[in-house]
Formats: structure tokens, sequence, C-alpha cells
């Protein structure tokens, strides 16, 4: 016999067991018969409950088929408790082919679980109608279920080298089935016996082979599976039930010593605002699983739920009342947990740093007005990747911690992030407390804890936090999951659990210390393709951007000039364009549906704050004719077009400039011509000359002589097969660089401006099977060669690129991110720089030497690689999965290339960037322009708006070349004083008198002033 207490008929046996305990759980009582109503149309989808009652309903059969794609089903039925249920626990369970929204006796009652959750008392355990039966009871069920739409069958969401992509179309949606649906009642008995084996099992199979206390669970193990009777009549099985868990009894009460580990676990629901699901669904999916939190709470009052997110508070909030009432309620007895700090979980890669100030703006102010909470702790479980501006912007909006998961999503190898616990350390120095967990939807099996624990990166750690629970619509945690919670607070051999949430585990971190500190982004090795999936969301989000910046701008103005606006309607744009930035809608991963909403919503926005703006400069004090409205900081040379005819002016700061037409000067002109299948273009500054590719094969400077085009040719189209091993839109795995398809059939080329202040040439070619058509261009006294595309995109599975060699020897290529840019090795000497083959970045990018440098800036991409000294800019990508449309059809973008002699101290590329970014603003002509101005180079005034409270005007400004320096800052208009502020626009320091004010701005700092206008009551400060 072996002297192991438990051998392989043993672990057989009590495998079989715990199978069959769960066979225990659940004895029927009665069917619930269901009568069926189905909207139809969009608006079928938004009925509320009062309104679904009132509607006619159809009786309809187990197994018939209901629904359709995007479709609501509303089921009624109706039961009557029998004596059988005298006393008893009593259940429901529900096969009604879908995700479903509960209402029992007219209130919100929980979820019908997704059927993605496999364990199927799962779907069981939670929907307890009575602890003790009461016979003759009736109860009324309304169940809202969703058809839902396509769910890929393939794994990891990746389509793969599909050649038949109609397996993706939710046109082969297969309608749903009625299963049999029932009530009845729940032994209780069995379930706690099975959860106590399972626990026990777990710690056996985990612990130490030859420790007492894994003999004696294997020896208690045997002797509970002796007494269980499982083919007796039911009270003689669950009196067996009964002595078996006596027997283990001992053994669940045996605790830990003083060295053993603490997971802080909370219960956590991480729904997608937008994802395989269009947002209306997330309504409803927010719906489900916090009525059925609340009845968690109910059963188990020491269970603490997290719930980030104000967007999905104030869906309920308006759809929902009575549950809102309930949530609010939980919150005050320290049960429901509303922490998380943004609007939303953003991607932190894409947005402007000004957006995700406002995440935290608007986050922190409906945690603070609507839920009572100070919010100081940053929540991103799901996000792909972390810029290195977030230290910063957390510190400057009182945020002092931060958490997330991904990190520990390294599927594809390399370098595992170093830390558990660590202050990250962000551009300009700040230092945020921070902590990397494993996942967001733990199980809370002894055996996944133990696991957590044995799989940490630092052996000495401070604790642990652990969010459990389904996610995704999957209904939050279940009973299993607090169960073992609960059975772990101190059960020898687990790691002890404290069912506190993330404020209270960073407090002790807190006092604890950590030596640890990783410095620069939080550069997540997976996931890359999400800075380019999706082009027309991010072209369209970058715009709506810089429409808030033109617009608050000049709400700036009417507010000085006395007049006033409608903040309301900003706000709700505002919240609008943060939601769009959810981690699963701005990336591009989500389906074609979300994508096409996304882009829609983004550019409405556009539309009003464009007829907004417009609206406002009519209104600001001026005389007739027309201007150019500069809306950046500094004094610039621009183009602008006057009707058909192009004009260059001369901007000042903020300010209006008349559109005066004048002839350029024989120095100023360009000139453009052919010879044989190229063409050139020339200026006093360059020559440039372009292939039937497209490249431009020579561009030389004409003041240092140097061609910058001599490592290779520049703008060289490149297209790679792009097949993701895992997760299609989402990734861009490093083989597709080795999957080089040949792009060699030329174009024509054809002249569009000869001369004057611009020379254009247009190229037209076929790139596989998509067709470019790009203007050429360069302009009086620039360098700059411009690239001004319309792509016509027919491609699956390819990712395509312009690529920029250089002569310019850099050891590192410097790449904007908010509020600043990182450095980033080119030659990829250590693992974690090989993983950096595709990298985010904003406006531009640059390769510098000592004396000289080139850049690249764009007006709507985020994607970039650097191998050697190129600059290879993501144009498209086109996956298949989610979104079967694989961005079809046209793509606008622009991009240019500029060079440099000196230092990048000296160069202007992050002012090029800005200004190929923020074109001027036709407007009234008027008088009023200044605002404000600072006097330093280096230092960029990147917003500036109506404050918050009414009572002044904020401007945000920062240094911009990692370069520590002191500013003046000075206001062009009458005003009481300046003052410091945080992001949040709260005082930091004393009125400073007059209209400037002296700054230290360290390297990448950012700096929130408060200028109070002499209307403003004192009472603001």
């Amino acid at each position: 016999m072996n002297d192991m207490p438990l051998n392989a008929e043993w672990i057989g046996r009590l495998d079989m067991y715990i199978k069959a305990l769960k066979g225990c759980f659940y004895e029927k009582l009665g069917p619930i018969a269901f009568s069926l109503y189905e909207p139809e149309g969009e608006a079928g989808r938004l009925l509320s409950f009062e309104q679904a009652e009132a509607c006619g309903y159809l009786p309809i059969s187990e197994g018939a088929a209901w629904g359709g794609a995007w479709r609501y089903g509303w089921f009624k039925g109706s039961f009557t408790l029998p004596g059988e249920a005298l006393g008893s626990r009593v259940v429901m369970e529900l096969n009604l082919g879908g995700e479903a929204s509960l209402y029992l006796n007219g209130k919100p009652f929980g979820t019908r679980r997704a059927d993605w959750v496999l364990e199927k008392h799962h779907h069981l355990c939670d929907q307890v109608i009575s602890h003790s039966g009461v016979p003759g009871t009736r109860y009324d069920l309304y169940a809202e279920a969703f058809t839902g739409h396509f769910y890929f069958a393939l794994p990891g969401t990746a389509a793969g080298p599909l050649t038949d992509l109609s397996v993706l179309s939710p046109g082969n949606y297969q309608k749903p089935r009625l299963g049999q649906c029932s009530f009845g009642v729940w032994n209780e008995e069995a379930y706690q016996l099975y959860l106590d084996i399972q626990a026990l099992y777990d710690i056996y199979l985990s612990g130490d082979k030859n420790s007492l206390r894994t003999a004696e669970i294997g020896a208690g193990l045997k002797h509970s599976l002796h007494l269980i009777e499982f083919e007796e009549g039911s009270a003689r099985r669950t009196e067996s039930f009964i002595l078996a868990r006596a027997v283990l009894a001992p053994l669940m009460r045996c605790v830990n010593g003083s060295t053993a580990p603490t997971l802080y676990a909370f219960g956590h629901a991480h729904i997608d605002v937008c994802w395989l699901w269009d947002i209306n669904e997330t309504k409803k999916k927010c719906l489900r699983t916090f009525a059925a939190q609340i009845r968690m709470m109910d059963m188990y009052p020491g269970y603490k739920f997290l719930q980030s997110e104000p967007v999905l508070y104030a869906m309920i909030k308006e759809l929902y009342p009575g549950l809102y009432a309930d949530i609010k309620e939980r919150i005050k007895r320290g049960q429901w947990l509303a922490d998380g700090a943004m609007w939303v979980e953003p991607d932190t890669n894409i947005p402007s740093g000004e957006s995700l100030i406002r995440q935290f703006l608007y986050g922190k102010a409906f945690f603070r007005d609507e839920l009572g909470v100070d919010s100081r702790f940053l929540w991103l479980p799901d996000v792909f990747g972390y810029s290195a501006a977030l230290p910063q912007i957390m510190a400057g909006c009182g945020v002092d911690s931060f958490s997330t998961c991904k990190l520990d999503w390294n599927y594809n190898g390399g370098e595992s992030f170093p830390y558990n616990h660590f202050y990250w350390e962000g551009l300009d120095g700040t230092r945020i407390l921070s902590s990397v967990q494993n996942e967001y939807t733990n199980t809370m099996r002894p055996a996944d804890m133990i696991g957590i624990w044995n799989g940490r990166h630092q052996k000495d750690v401070f604790g642990y936090p652990a969010a459990y629970g389904y996610g995704d619509g999957g209904g939050g945690p279940c009973r299993d999951h607090v169960e073992y919670a609960l059975r772990m607070e101190d059960l020898e051999g687990a790691p002890k659990i404290n069912m506190e949430g993330p404020s209270v585990f960073f407090e002790r971190l807190r006092a604890a210390g950590t030596d640890n500190v990783y410095s620069g982004e939080l550069y997540f090795p997976c996931h890359r393709g999400t800075y380019t999936s999706q082009a027309a969301v991010k072209r369209a989000h970058r715009k709506a951007e810089i429409s808030f910046h033109n617009l608050e701008l000049a709400l700036a103005m009417l507010r000085i000039s006395g007049g006033s606006f409608d903040k309301e309607a900003l706000d709700r744009r505002w919240k609008t364009l943060l939601t769009c930035q959810f981690h699963d809608i701005l990336p591009g991963s989500s389906i074609e549906r979300v994508n096409r909403e996304a882009e829609e919503w983004l550019n409405n926005i556009i539309a009003e704050n464009e007829a907004e703006l417009a609206e406002v400069l009519r209104q600001l004090p001026g005389d007739n004719g027309t201007s150019a409205f500069n809306p950046l900081g500094w004094s610039r040379e621009a183009f602008v077009k006057a009707g058909e005819k192009l004009i260059k002016v001369r901007l000042e700061p903020f300010g209006f400039t008349p559109l005066l037409s004048d002839e350029p000067t024989e120095a100023e002109r360009c000139a453009a011509h052919t010879f044989a299948e190229n063409a050139v273009l020339e200026n006093n500054k360059v020559m440039v000359i372009i292939n039937a590719l497209g490249a431009v094969v020579k561009l030389l400077d004409k003041a240092a002589g140097t061609d910058y085009a001599a490592a290779g040719p520049l703008n060289r189209f490149r297209m790679f097969r792009d097949i993701p091993r895992k997760y299609d839109a989402w990734d861009i795995d490093s083989m597709a660089f080795d999957e080089e398809i040949p792009l060699e059939e030329p174009g024509t080329l054809e002249i569009v401006t000869e001369g004057g202040l611009e020379a254009r040439v247009r190229l037209r070619r076929s790139i596989h099977n998509s067709v470019i058509v790009q203007d050429i261009y360069i302009r009086s006294g620039k360098g700059d060669v411009l690239f001004e595309t319309a792509l016509d995109w027919h491609e699956t599975h390819k990712l395509l690129k312009t690529s920029f060699p250089s002569a310019v020897r850099g050891d590192c290529a410097y790449d904007e991110i908010q509020f600043g840019h990182l450095k980033r090795p080119i030659q990829p000497s250590k693992p974690y720089d090989k993983e950096r083959f595709e990298v985010s970045h904003h406006k531009w990018a640059a390769v510098c030497e000592e004396g000289r440098g080139v850049g690249l800036y764009n007006d709507c991409k985020y994607g970039i690689s650097h191998l050697g000294n190129t600059l290879d800019l993501t144009l498209l990508k086109s996956a298949p999965c989610p979104d079967p449309r694989r961005e079809e059809g046209e793509h606008r973008f622009s991009y240019g290339f500029c060079f440099w002699n000196g230092s990048f101290l000296d160069s202007d590329i992050i002012k090029k960037a800005y200004e190929f970014n923020y074109p001027p603003v036709i407007a009234p002509r008027l008088a009023q322009g200044g605002l404000c101005s600072a006097d330093k180079d280096n230092v960029i005034i990147e917003t500036v708006k109506p404050s918050e409270d009414g009572a002044g005007i904020v401007a945000r400004l920062y240094e911009a070349k990692r370069t520590a320096v002191k500013t003046r800052f000075a206001v062009h208009f009458p005003c009481k004083g300046i003052v410091e502020t945080d992001m949040l626009e709260n005082v930091t320091g004393p009125v400073t008198e007059g209209n400037e004010i002296t700054l230290d701005m360290g390297p990448f700092k950012v700096k929130t002033i408060k200028i109070l206008l002499e209307d403003a009551a004192d009472e603001t400060l």
C-alpha cells in the first residue's frame, strides 16, 4: 500500500465524489412556464421594466427558438411554492438562451449569468429567492434576456490566417432556444461539504507532501468520504453530508503561523464599457451585476465589492434609480467600495495629457459629489500599457496609489516585470506607490490563492491585493468565491484572506514601506496593435481633442469679455470623449458596432464644438473682415486658404491676424517639375527628388549640403503579413517583420502646384490590393517635406508602414508622449529593448546626434517602430477580428519630415508638430488676443480654459525638452491676481498680485495656473 495519505485510487475517488456532490445541490420542485415579448427594432432595446411589464406576451415552449442578432426578449413567468419547500432554501434554474436581467416581484433581482460561466452550479447558487420557503408564496419573475450577436468561437479572439471570413460575420448568428427552467430546493449541506472538501483538497495538492498538515488532511478526507452515502434517500444522504463535514471541521479550524502571507481580497466585476457588445448592453450588464452584488452583501455582511468607473454609476442613476439608491446605502455601510479615480478605465497611451487630467477631474468629482468618496486610488486592471506621464498627473489630481494586473499577462515571454510593489517614478520624477496584481477575476479557490503567492515576483513581498469574481457580464463574484474567502481568513496552508479593499492595502503597504523604484513607462509587451487598430476612430479622437482645445480657448476669451456659455453641454461632450477613451474603444479592440458608434460620437463632438467655436468667435468684440486665429501660445508663420488661394500669415500668440493677400517674393517661391519618372520640388531651403513609388530619393539641405535621403529612400511604403497568434486586433507579433510583402508596382506623378508659396506633386499608385493617392509638397521658406494622404484600403491581415531611414546616428529615439517625451533605445541590446519593437507616441518622433537631427510628425497616428536610425510610422492594420470590416475603405492622414542643425534643445520639432495639428482657425476680424504667454521656448502652454468654478481662467503649461528653467508667465488682460493650483484647480499657493508670476519648471514639470478675474468673488479662493 502507498505510504502517501492519498494514492491514485483515493485521488480518483475524491474527484468523483466532488462531482457527485455538485449533482446533489439542487432538487427540482416544479417548472417555470414562460410567455415571451420580443420588442421590435432599436427602440425595444431601451425598454424599462415598467414599459415591458405592460406589453403583450405570448406563450413560448421549452426548446423554441427566439430572438435574433442584437435583440432582447422579455420573459414573464410565475410560480407558487409547494409544501415541499417548507423551511428550505429555494433557488431558480433558468436556461433562457442568453444572459439575462432578472426582476423578482417587481424589483431588480440580479443576473442569469452568461453561458461562458461553465460551472453549472454558479448559475444556481446565487439565485436564492427564499432562505426558508413558505408554501403558498407566489413569485412573479420577469427576465430581459439578450440574444446577443456573433461571438467568435475561435480561441483568444484571434481570427488567424482564415480564407473564409464569413465565419466572423454577425449574419451567421444562430437564434437561441429556451431551455428547461425550474425552481427547487438548494441543499446547503451538500454545498458546504463540497466547499470544505475542495478547500482542503487544494491545500493537500499544493502543500509539502512530507508535512504533518498534509498527512492529516489526507486522512481526514478519506474518513469523510467513508461517511458519505450518495445512494441513500434524501434525508439519509443529507445526514451523511453533515457527518462528513463534522469530520473535516477540526481541519478547517487549523490556523496559520505568524509568517503566513496575507491577501487583501475584494469582490470585483470588470465590466467593459464596450467590447463584444455595445453601450446599451453595458447598461443591462450593470443592472444585472449590481443587483446580484447587492443581494450578495445581504447574504454576507462582511463581503466587500469594488466597482470603479463613474460612467457606469451614471448609467444606473439614470435608468435604475432604485438600484442606485441601494448602492449608495451600501457605500455608506462600507460594503460597496466606490473607487478608481477616473471616469472610465481608459487607454493611457493614446489620450492627450489634458484628456487624462479630465478623466480624473470628472471621475473624482462624481465619486465626491454623488457617492461621498474621495477617490485616491487609480484602478486600471486591464489597460494595455501605462504612460510615463501618469505619475505626475495622478499626484496632481490627488491620487497617491495605483494598481494594475495587465503587466502580469506577458504571454509572449521575454522579461517579466520585476516587482509586485514599487514606487513608480514618472517623467518628472514624481513617485506613486503601485502594485501589480496577477488577475482581476480570481476564483478564490485555495489552489489559486496559493498559486498567486508562489508566483509572486518579490519573494519578500508585503501582502498582496486580489480581486475576485466574474467580469464582462459574468455577474461578479458568486457564492463560491465569497465562501472560499471566508474559509481562508486564517486556514493553515493557505494565505490569510483579509476581506478589505485596495485603500486599506495601500495604507498598510505605505506604512511598511518599499525600496523598489521603477522609472519610466510601464510598457506592456503585448497588444502593440492597439496603437494603430481602427484608424478612423483614432483620427476622429485626435481631432475631437483639438476641437476642445480650440473651443475652451475661445470660451476663456468670452468669459474675459463678460460672456457666458453652456457649461453643462460642454461637460456632456467631454464625458462622451472620455468614454470613447475606454480601453477597448479607442485602442480598436471592439466589435464593428462599437467602432461605428464611437466614430459617430467623436464626429458629433467635433461638429458641435466647431459650431460653438464659430458662434463664440462671432460674439467676441471686433470689426468687419476675416482673420486667422492662432490657437497656440507662440508667434508662428502659417499658411491658410482664403478661398482657393494660399496665403502666408504671421500669427501672434493666441491672437487674430487679418487675412491679407500678398504675393511671395522671388526668394520665397517654390518650384516643381518632372524629369524622366521622377518629380522635383525645390525652394531656397531644400531640393526634393521623388520617384514613381512616392519615395524621396534625395532631400538636400542646401545650407549644410547634407542629403538626408542618403541612408535610403524616405517615405518608402512597407507592408507586412500581420497574423497574430493570439489577439488579432490587439497584437503585432515580432514575426510580422520577417514577412514583408514586396511593393514594387510604380505609380504616376502629377504636378499639382508648380510654384509660388507651395510646390506640390501628386502620387497615384497601387499598394497590394489598395490604392494610395498622396500629395507630397513643400512650402515657402520651409525645409519640411509634407505628405497628405488618401488611402483606399482593401487588405486582410496586413500592416502598412512608411519608413524614413536616416544617416543621422543616434543611440535612441525621442517619442512624444503626454507632457513630454521618452528616449527609447534604437539598438536592442537587452531583452526589454527587443520587446519594444513597436511603441506608442503622439504627434512626433525624432532621432538626434549632438549637432543635428531628423523628425517625423503626424496628425493622427500613434504606432511607430525604430530599427537602427529609422522612423517607421505605422499607418494601418487590417485585423478582421473582432471587427470583420478590417477597416475597409478610405482613410485620410498626413505627416511631415523635418531636419535641423544643432542640438535637440535648439530644435523646433515640438512646435512644428503642434502647428501641424493645430492649424489657424478662420474667424471674424477680432481685436482680442494674446491672453497669456511664457517667455521660455521650451515651455508650452497646453491649455487655456474657463475655470471649473467660473471664477477665473486656467492655464496649464509644461516644460517640453527635459531641462529645468524659470519662466515668466504673463497675463495680457486685466486680472486680480494669479495663483498656482493642482490639476483639479484646487489652490495650492498664495495669490500673486499683478499680471506676472515666475515659475520654476523642472524637466517635464506641469504647472496649472488660475488667473483671477476682476469680477470674481473673493470667496472662490
